[in-house]
């Protein structure tokens, strides 16, 4: 799976790759700030991963239900703390 492509679109090494470059963008921008990310679960899913040195071929184990809330803390640019992982309490039943 790690080298699969769609027509048109990126294996998952190349979203993973795109994604911690953009959040590193994000970080060194507004280290200072609170931001939201609003995303898909791939995506979403490689920044878990990447955060906890996941293995590429496990990061679809992570279970992201629609609309979930997941926070990830930067207490520095190089390393991120899962703080809160597929909350739905916000959702109504």
């Amino acid at each position: 799976p790690l080298e699969t492509r769609v027509p048109q679109g990126e294996t998952l090494n190349e979203v993973v790759n795109r994604v911690n470059k953009l959040v590193k963008e994000i970080i060194d921008k507004h280290a200072t700030q609170q931001i939201i990310i609003v995303s898909h679960g791939g995506p979403i899913r490689a920044i878990i991963g990447t955060v906890l040195g996941m293995d590429l071929n496990q990061y679809w184990r992570l279970r992201l239900d629609n609309g979930c809330l997941t926070i990830i803390d930067f207490p520095a640019p190089d390393k991120g703390m899962v703080a809160l992982l597929n909350d739905c309490g916000h959702l109504e039943e």
